[in-house]
């Protein structure tokens, strides 16, 4: 059975793209304290880096889905 494509090349390349502004640098990549709450559940160093990073995927995803 044929793989099925869920995204267009275009919108795979707008959601890997990194932002290479500083105003979207900020947008996607500032936490909140609600974001540092969660992040500070963690219990190791590690597992807090990478809590960090997905919520930082989490924003970027969220607004490329939306434009």
């Amino acid at each position: 059975m044929p793989r099925r494509l869920l995204l267009t090349e275009e919108q795979w390349a707008r959601f890997l793209a990194v932002a290479d502004d500083e105003r979207a640098m900020v947008r996607y990549y500032t936490l909140s304290r609600d974001d540092l709450d969660i992040i500070a559940l963690r219990r190791t160093p590690h597992t807090r880096l990478g809590c960090a990073v997905l919520l930082c995927y989490r924003h970027h995803l969220a607004d490329s889905r939306t434009g």
